[in-house]
């Protein structure tokens, strides 16, 4: 059985999606649950751990976990844990090695036909090259890349060329705006992505967590100054997991009027109903909004005609979120059922139309190169540019489909196609071309015509 991987790598959480002979993808649960805590920890060994075994490393010594791999992934160099040092990129590989380990493991072992990696429009080349150095530490060769916001886009519906459509992604740990405009093949970004990196469920989780603190306060002040001050192993677990306690109401908040919290020091609980809630971080929501208007302006879009809204991250669940957005810019937002797995899937499914595509179609009198990797792929009339393995290629067919003209590091070949029909050189001909096969260089069976350098 064939299938295919996608991994959208999170700042908190880290969530993947599969896929097997062409059917609706599936989210991957890890340990019972549908998302991975991107947290990585090292064992008393030096071993980097993740998920359960990394959450328990946290608890006791909070000196040995990296919470959010992802920044330190775009930030370069290295992280220290514990008395060690690690490349950021083997910091992030433990997370993704994770997510690729599990998925293989529900398949039987067997290994995927693809694997896509998500990363955001902002990032440069340096990092998506870090990105790629971590995909093959954690064992997975040759992936794909797609942009965070091109996948969200397809996992709300395939493009409808000529609509411009914006993403709102606002995850545990940062929000980012885009906007896109959608092509007959997919979606290409507008201007430059914008957001705010000091804004997400983090920062909703720090609200709500100073507000159930002065709540314990009031009812026991020694209690409170035990949990919040206290040094020792045990103190330093309850407060992790206090925080704990605090996001999980915060998530439960998003679907239900009131919610309780729940300290282990304290007999009770603290309920907090979801309109205190939103009090408390209306502020942050407005500036969500605003920050979201500021980009889409940016990119030249007028937010109130946009086709489509697309909300992604678990963050954007919040109800007020919604609001606020709708407010501001005029368009109700299109929210998924599971906002924090949209991303993976949305990979998987920009993989299988593109796959389906099929190898070319004719265009006049001319072949188009339809089918391309994932990443970064730009058409342009009869010309196309792709990644093949660690170089940029851009081929061409020529106007009677004679010939192929490839341009592969720091060359470019001129193929002759001598099989080429009659029928298929002529203007409106039937005849078809398949695309190069991506990841390694273009040759043909007989010498090139022609080499040279390009000027």
């Amino acid at each position: 059985m064939s299938w295919v991987l996608a991994i959208d790598f999170g700042t908190s959480n880290t969530t993947a999606a599969h896929a097997a002979d062409g059917a609706a993808p599936v989210v991957l649960t890890v340990d019972g649950l549908p998302s991975i805590p991107s947290l990585v920890a090292a064992d008393p060994d030096g071993h980097l751990v993740v998920g359960r075994a990394a959450r328990n490393q946290a608890y006791l010594h909070r000196e040995r976990a990296e919470r959010a791999p992802k920044r330190a992934l775009a930030a370069g160099g290295e992280v220290i844990l514990g008395q060690r040092a690690y490349k950021a990129a083997e910091v992030a590989a433990a997370v993704l090695r994770k997510a690729h380990d599990e998925a293989l493991r529900s398949h039987g072992g067997a290994a995927p036909d693809a694997v896509i990696l998500t990363h955001p429009a902002r990032w440069g080349r340096h990092v998506v090259d870090q990105l790629r150095e971590a995909a093959g530490l954690a064992g997975i060769d040759g992936p794909a890349l797609i942009s965070e916001p091109e996948a969200t886009t397809w996992g709300y519906g395939p493009p409808v060329a000529g609509q411009v459509v914006a993403v709102f992604d606002l995850g545990g740990s940062g929000l980012d705006v885009a906007v896109l405009r959608a092509t007959e093949t997919g979606y290409t970004l507008v201007g430059q992505p914008g957001g705010d990196g000091e804004l997400g469920g983090d920062y909703f989780d720090g609200r709500l967590l100073g507000w159930v603190l002065d709540q314990a306060r009031e009812r026991d002040g020694a209690a409170w100054a035990e949990l919040t001050s206290a040094r020792g192993l045990r103190a330093a677990r309850d407060r992790a997991r206090l925080g704990e306690q605090v996001t999980l109401a915060r998530e439960a908040l998003s679907t239900s009027p009131a919610q309780e919290v729940v300290i282990d020091s304290f007999d009770e609980g603290f309920p907090v109903t979801r309109e205190s809630f939103e009090a408390l971080i209306d502020d942050l929501a407005a500036r969500a909004a605003a920050q979201a208007n500021a980009a889409i302006l940016a990119a030249g879009a007028d937010p109130a005609a946009l086709a489509g809204l697309y909300l992604a991250g678990g963050a954007s669940n919040t109800p007020l979120i919604a609001r606020r957005l709708r407010s501001v810019l005029g368009i109700q937002p299109r929210l998924s059922e599971d906002p924090k797995a949209i991303v993976a899937q949305g990979a998987l499914r920009a993989h299988a139309a593109r796959a389906s595509a099929g190898n070319t179609t004719r265009a006049g009198n001319s072949i188009r190169l339809t089918r391309l990797p994932l990443a970064s792929e730009r058409v342009r009339d009869t010309v196309t540019s792709f990644n093949a393995g660690k170089e940029r290629a851009l081929a061409a067919w020529s106007p009677d489909d004679s010939h192929l003209a490839v341009c592969f590091g720091q060359g470019i070949e001129i193929l002759p196609c001598p099989t080429a029909s009659s029928s298929s050189r002529s203007p409106g001909g039937s005849g078809h071309r398949s695309a190069p096969s991506p990841g390694r260089p273009m040759a043909a069976t007989s010498s090139p015509a022609r080499s040279t350098r390009p000027r």
